[in-house]
């Protein structure tokens, strides 16, 4: 099974709009919009780490209800259901980021 860590900007970006209610470019959000659905379809998991930094971050910026937008739903998905996360240890540095994950791409 192939497992994941997915910054919460592809789900942000899947719902559509940014924080100050501007759309997010239609070629952007349909390429979110179809990685998260492939993510779930496939049943991949999702990686959260054990401490609930990354389940926390998702919770500010989705809704757990699963609406309205497509990120929400994938957030909502993630959450229920056990087979679709897997929480591990991820120690982060002194700077507050993951050690074990790359910063840039």
């Amino acid at each position: 099974m192939r497992r994941r860590v997915i910054d919460t900007n592809v789900p942000v970006v899947a719902n559509g709009r940014d924080d100050g209610g501007r759309p997010y470019a239609v070629e952007c959000r349909e390429a979110a919009i179809g990685f998260l659905r492939r993510v779930l379809s496939k049943r991949e998991r999702v990686i959260l780490d054990s401490a609930g930094e990354v389940e926390a971050e998702y919770r500010t910026y989705l809704h757990p209800r699963g609406q309205p937008g497509v990120g929400d739903r994938f957030y909502q998905e993630i959450v229920r259901n056990w087979t679709l996360h897997e929480r591990i240890d991820l120690p982060t540095r002194t700077d507050g980021e993951y050690g074990d994950l790359p910063q840039e791409l």
